[in-house]
């Protein structure tokens, strides 16, 4: 297609990059079906369907970043170097996926799951929302980087951090809710 022929269907520059944007986000909305995740994790009652939940998030998640590594460069490399407007809507992306953990979280502590380190919990929830999204990053980065190879180790150490700094006693035991 020609240049000319592809400013027949966009007004610009700015309108094909939004839509390149948009479908990136639906791409990456898509392939983690977030409502059905969350759903699955709230009706479980065990720490072991909770974990599988996690897993199956994270494998979804390296599924797509493996198959569609530009996807993964533009939201979370380029798109962020192109102006205030794009870098506010990648801010709401990482929102969204903050009030996603959090509500996951806000479920596991209600099962006991997740140790309380604060007085605060809703502060402390905010906190662990922020913090463990954060955690599958430098995995992606791995695949961006071309050391995917590195990236399960990564994740056991990720996982291990999370066990050992995260989950009350008696889920780390696989102690179940009651």
């Amino acid at each position: 297609m020609g240049q000319g022929t592809l400013y027949r269907y966009v007004d610009g520059k700015r309108e094909l990059l939004d839509l390149v944007f948009d479908l990136c986000v639906d791409e990456l909305m898509t392939a983690i079906s977030p409502d059905e995740m969350l759903d699955v994790m709230v009706a479980t009652d065990s720490i072991e369907g909770a974990t599988r939940v996690v897993g199956d998030l994270g494998d979804r998640l390296f599924a797509l970043a493996d198959g569609r590594p530009e996807l993964l460069k533009m939201l979370l490399v380029q798109a962020g170097t192109v102006d205030e407007e794009l870098r506010y809507r990648i801010q709401g992306l990482y929102q969204t996926f903050d009030a996603m953990t959090a509500r996951a979280l806000d479920h596991a502590r209600e099962r006991n799951w997740v140790r309380a380190r604060t007085a605060e919990p809703e502060l402390e929830g905010r906190i662990l929302g922020r913090l463990v999204p954060t955690l599958a990053l430098p995995g992606f980065v791995l695949t961006l980087t071309g050391e995917a190879d590195r990236r399960s180790a990564y994740v056991a150490s990720a996982a291990t951090m999370v066990r050992q700094g995260i989950l009350s006693e008696a889920a780390v035991a696989g102690g179940r809710s009651d």
